[in-house]
């Protein structure tokens, strides 16, 4: 039979059919857990699946054990030699994705055998549903469940979006509802997830809005201890501060003049990026001004109760800026500007007399400077 040259190309460059999930991991130095995450895929009920790992500048094995999984499964591994962060790596994850459905794991979650066959049943059998989450279960370093467990779950399975990003604001804050299976087209809709602190918050509340988010207690997601987690609740808030800090990440100190406040107020710094989304989300205009004033409203009622904390730090600290001599070059007017801006992004949320005042001299001190410049 003779074989044209046409036919021989057409037939070389098929197009590659991508599985009906793709499980994407991103992680950062993880060798001691890596094999058993990736050994518990390895025995999925669910076979038409693949593996992409992002690692993002792994200073120790995690890549090369995560290799031995090769002949496995489908499995790609996709290497950066500095870390980007983790919510830019996630960002990474989700934006190289080509399957359907998207189900998303960290270098600590260890899944039952039957985790992507009960949660895609979940989805595919609802196609309103935009996102399926397990139980967690909670275990010490010794692989052991841990004391403290989470005693509820729940969907959220409104009728109305804005309801739904509402009920999320309220419920959302276990692991396992972040690492979860989504449908990639609801993936597309949702902006990249904001580097700050809480982006997971913000990313669920607005998958919330393009779909149902389901829970099922038929599967379930083994979490080992988060840094920080077993010492205290400042520890814990340190260790997460690092994590969604691009300063800290580049080596910027705290306390260094080009520092963004990001350690100072956390939780307000967390409602500005849901106020963000709400602004951009994906859902008619009308929609989106409902949005802004009931998700805010929501907002205030899990988080408000921390704000009052958060100014008491941002104060004394606005104040030494407005304090220092200014130079009159353009460091002194970043500083100064940014400075004002988180002023402002306090006050949008609180009043505070003391806070008023310092923001309008550093309102004046930068009308100053820029009056100044050549």
């Amino acid at each position: 039979m003779r074989v044209t040259f046409q036919a021989a190309r057409a037939n070389c460059e098929a197009p590659i059919v991508p599985k009906t999930i793709e499980i994407c991991l991103p992680v950062r130095n993880e060798e001691k857990r890596i094999e058993a995450v990736l050994s518990a895929i390895r025995a999925q009920t669910f076979k038409d699946f693949a593996v992409h790992i992002y690692d993002n500048g792994s200073e120790d094995r995690t890549v090369a054990l995560a290799r031995k999984f090769q002949n496995d499964f489908d499995l790609e591994v996709r290497t950066r030699t500095r870390n980007i962060g983790q919510n830019s790596n996630v960002n990474r994850s989700f934006a190289n994705c080509t399957s359907p459905y998207v189900a998303l794991l960290s270098g600590n979650d260890i899944v039952a055998e039957n985790y992507l066959q009960s949660l895609f049943a979940r989805l595919d059998s609802d196609s309103s549903a935009v996102c399926a989450h397990p139980k967690e279960v909670r275990i010490d370093e010794h692989g052991r469940p841990a004391a403290r467990q989470y005693s509820t779950f729940s969907s959220v399975t409104d009728n109305d979006p804005v309801d739904r990003a509402c009920r999320s604001i309220a419920t959302y804050g276990k692991v396992s509802q972040f690492f979860a299976l989504y449908r990639r087209s609801a993936l597309e809709r949702a902006r990249p997830q904001p580097f700050g602190f809480g982006g997971d918050h913000v990313m669920a509340c607005e998958i919330a809005l393009y779909g149902k988010v389901l829970y099922t207690d038929d599967t379930f997601m083994k979490c080992g201890p988060s840094p920080g987690e077993n010492e205290s609740l400042s520890a814990r808030v340190r260790h997460l501060l690092k994590v969604f800090s691009m300063d800290w990440e580049r080596g910027l100190p705290v306390d260094s003049k080009l520092g963004r406040f990001e350690h100072f107020t956390p939780t307000i710094d967390m409602f500005h990026a849901h106020i963000d989304m709400f602004r951009l989300a994906d859902i008619p205009h009308e929609m989106r001004e409902r949005l802004i004033v009931e998700g805010t409203r929501a907002l205030f009622r899990r988080w408000g109760r921390r704000i009052g904390g958060h100014i008491q730090r941002i104060v004394p600290v606005l104040r030494a800026i407005g304090d220092l001599p200014q130079s009159g070059d353009l460091l002194s007017q970043i500083l100064l500007f940014h400075a004002l801006r988180k002023a402002d992004e306090c006050l949008l949320l609180v009043r505070s007399p003391d806070l008023i005042e310092i923001r309008n001299r550093l309102s004046r001190l930068l009308s100053a400077a820029n009056e100044n410049l050549p």
